[in-house]
């Protein structure tokens, strides 16, 4: 609903379907704080299987979480997000949805703005973290972005990908070991 306020506090949110936790309207906000997403699956009819996600003017803050596990990312900006913030945070082993498509740590879809900072993303199976389409404006500061792999039809394994016209500015950030390139 437009305008809802929800406060998530140290909470696990485990095995659903679908979205671990989902924001969307206008002026919606979630601030999420001490909390584990983990294990969320795809839904057969959408292939969503987001940890958090945001989209149509919402807003979300997830601060000292964990978000791992997850089928198809870990934390996702849909089309028109305000603002996904990510603060001091994990996110690990988000793997590729029964589709073949995302299996991300982060993805900033077009017109969103998603803040990643002090946060580590690690072992996600496709990218770390994704910019991707015109509008989408990622901003990834004090962080660690390593150990990223290949999806299980040979592609991806970047730390940082920027791509289809998505904007990226990454600041005092360590970007190691991914399996195919650092930054594209």
């Amino acid at each position: 609903k437009e305008g809802a306020e929800a406060e998530i506090l140290g909470c696990l949110i485990d095995n659903n379907l679908g979205n671990g936790i989902y924001s969307q309207s206008a002026d919606t906000r979630i601030d999420i704080s001490g909390t584990l997403v983990r294990d969320t699956d795809t839904e057969a009819s959408t292939a969503w299987g987001q940890g958090v996600a945001t989209a149509d003017g919402a807003r979300m803050t997830v601060y000292r979480s964990v978000l791992e596990g997850n089928s198809g990312a870990g934390a996702i900006a849909r089309m028109d997000t305000k603002d996904l913030t990510l603060m001091e945070t994990t996110l690990r082993e988000n793997k590729v949805d029964a589709g073949g498509g995302l299996g991300v740590g982060v993805y900033a879809g077009g017109d969103s703005n998603v803040t990643v900072e002090n946060c580590l993303v690690e072992r996600c199976h496709d990218s770390g973290i994704v910019s991707m389409y015109p509008g989408a404006n990622l901003h990834v500061e004090g962080s660690v972005v390593r150990d990223n792999q290949v999806t299980d039809f040979g592609m991806y394994g970047d730390g940082i990908r920027v791509d289809y016209g998505g904007s990226a500015s990454i600041f005092q950030t360590v970007v190691e070991g991914n399996r195919h390139s650092g930054v594209i």
